[in-house]
């Protein structure tokens, strides 16, 4: 997909159209395990749709990502990507022995 970066009113809207597309992706597919955006200075705007998208992805019942993002940005929205972007840790790692009665 091809995204325009036109300028309006000053601003480049091209991150905040791209988060657009991310939010979509991140409430549609369930075959996500990771996105990496850390070397992106997104802005507010931009995350706050990521922020969403990544609550949306939680309220459709799809499993968690790692979602990187640079602390560039408002501190709450931020706190918040980092919160729903942790993988969780269901399904990793070793299962617990059971002691033997």
């Amino acid at each position: 997909a091809v995204v325009s970066t036109q300028s309006t009113g000053g601003k480049d809207r091209g991150p905040y159209l791209c988060a657009k597309i991310i939010r979509r992706w991140l409430t549609c597919t369930q075959y996500l395990e990771m996105c990496d955006l850390r070397d992106n200075q997104i802005g507010d705007l931009a995350a706050r749709e990521i922020m969403d998208g990544l609550m949306d992805r939680k309220t459709a019942g799809l499993k968690s990502i790692q979602f990187l993002v640079t602390c560039r940005m408002d501190a709450s929205i931020y706190k918040t990507i980092q919160t729903l972007g942790k993988k969780s840790g269901k399904g990793s790692g070793k299962k617990k022995k059971r002691k033997k009665k």
